[in-house]
């Protein structure tokens, strides 16, 4: 990885937010090798794609949602969730189960071989991101922790223009 120059110039816009898109395209590129924490999340151990394993962490997470509102947590049309939904339900990994609210209409949720899964995904990919910062003192990763929250959550909530 590219290392930023040493430099005495006070940091401006102008000099970090480049080196920010390098170093965020660098991750996203490094994430499809095999061994990375974020591909711990995807194919790497499940056989699922990242795309499979992101929607069955969501539906873990979530509980029992409707697929519309699986759909508009994902910001996608439910046209976009229900190929995806019925590979995992092919799978056993997730399942339906009636509303209650509602009788005419099903929730999904995980399966106990869904969850284990998921629980598989979270152990290996907390074991890649720790490896990654084993040689970072106590304070170093709690900075880290404090400030990669703040910029996701900020990248996060940006309106695109």
């Amino acid at each position: 990885m590219k290392q930023s120059p040493q430099t005495t110039s006070p940091a401006t816009p102008q000099t970090v937010v480049p080196s920010l898109v390098d170093t965020l395209c660098t991750l996203i590129k490094g994430s499809s090798k095999p061994g990375i924490g974020i591909r711990a999340l995807g194919t790497g151990v499940s056989g699922l794609t990242q795309a499979e394993a992101s929607l069955l962490a969501d539906i873990h997470g979530l509980g029992p949602v409707r697929p519309s509102g699986l759909a508009e947590r994902r910001s996608v049309d439910r046209s976009t969730i229900t190929p995806q939904v019925k590979a995992l339900e092919e799978r056993g990994l997730v399942g339906r189960v009636v509303d209650p609210v509602d009788g005419r209409a099903s929730l999904l949720q995980t399966t106990s071989a869904g969850a284990r899964l998921i629980e598989n995904l979270r152990a290996h990919a907390l074991a890649g991101v720790g490896r990654a910062v084993e040689g970072w003192t106590g304070d170093e990763q709690r900075q880290f922790g404090d400030l990669f929250e703040r910029f996701v959550a900020a990248l996060v909530d940006t309106p695109t223009r």
